[in-house]
């Protein structure tokens, strides 16, 4: 709908049905991994899709551009057209691929107690089942999520618009998220080799909100050296908030999972709750950015950013400390979350 049409409705009910296909994809392909793999391969495999993910994140939106303006020059009517081809060349060679992908036999007591669970369960209790299952931890989980995708969207779209107040060039403007990119790249596939038990997916999901928060503070602190620059403040923000949400993203995705399934829940749900927590934060931190860049500006948006990331560490810290690597999850010692 996107390649054929120039009208904004259709463009916006096509901008719909492409962020529900890939959300869509992405549950099944974490789903899928999860399944076939027990950890610490699991963490890993996650930790690589999600790098992947990153890199088409990163090299698309170049790629589409180029295409874009290739089209123009080649005088296609329907410009956006030509940067639809690549993309479906590559859906039909995952097609392709998913046939040889072998199948798992079905575990029966699980998929037994999975059955009771939603019989004994309401509508609402089995669409948020995680949540209301797993209790506070599986909110903590996504209040992390929420965050770090928050504060990320949050500084990109408040950059964008800070630079374009400025007058500055598309070329400027669109080579600021690259470096953040290639952060969020990198550490998604260190932060899945590091996942590889509870207690270390737990310190990840309590540290690195720690490590944003102070990062962050001292980029505030930095602000007032040259309060007139702001390339520098959006490049180290973004970069911040990016190699954070990489190291937290499968962390949360496999201890999410844990958690769920120790309560009859299954790995789709257990996804599905992770995704909600991060489109709440995609949602959320574009508007919250640009109004707090131009209620005040950038570096107050920064202030409030690293305040919000220490907050949800203590918080989660609070609710995840005693969660162990036993069948049960519970430590005699464990906060009543």
């Amino acid at each position: 709908v996107t390649s054929v049409s120039t009208g904004f409705a259709t463009q916006l009910l096509g901008r719909l049905g492409t962020g529900a296909a890939s959300s869509i994809v992405f549950n099944a392909a974490m789903s899928m991994v999860m399944e076939r793999f027990q950890a610490p391969l699991r963490e890993r495999h996650i930790g690589t899709v999600l790098g992947i993910g990153t890199l088409g994140s990163l090299a698309g939106a170049p790629f589409g551009g180029y295409t874009y303006e290739l089209s123009q020059q080649l005088g296609l009517k329907q410009p956006q057209v030509l940067a639809f081809l690549p993309a479906s060349l590559l859906m039909i060679i995952a097609c392709v691929a998913l046939h040889f992908v072998p199948h798992i036999a079905p575990d029966e007591r699980k998929k037994a107690l999975m059955d009771e669970v939603r019989k004994s369960t309401g509508f609402l209790n089995n669409f948020f089942g995680v949540y209301t299952n797993v209790g506070l931890r599986s909110f903590a989980i996504g209040s992390v999520l929420a965050c770090v995708f928050g504060a990320s969207n949050a500084f990109l779209c408040a950059g964008v618009v800070e630079m374009k107040a400025r007058d500055m060039s598309a070329m400027v403007i669109g080579t600021v998220a690259i470096p953040a990119g290639i952060l969020q790249t990198v550490m998604s596939y260190w932060g899945g080799k590091m996942s590889d038990t509870v207690v270390k997916q737990v310190a990840l999901l309590i540290y690195c909100p720690i490590a944003l928060g102070l990062g962050l503070f001292a980029l505030f602190a930095t602000s007032f050296l040259n309060p007139t620059y702001i390339v520098s403040p959006i490049v180290v923000s973004l970069g911040l908030a990016a190699a954070s949400l990489g190291a937290v993203d499968a962390a949360s995705i496999s201890l999410m999972a844990t958690l769920a399934s120790r309560k009859g829940r299954g790995y789709g749900e257990a996804v599905t709750a992770s995704e909600m927590a991060v489109t709440i934060g995609q949602s959320v931190g574009p508007a919250f950015g640009v109004f707090v860049a131009q209620l005040a500006d950038f570096n107050t948006l920064v202030l409030i950013c690293a305040t919000m990331a220490l907050l949800v560490s203590a918080g989660c810290a609070a609710c995840l400390r005693h969660v162990s690597d036993e069948s049960d999850g519970e430590s005699k010692n464990a906060l009543p979350c």
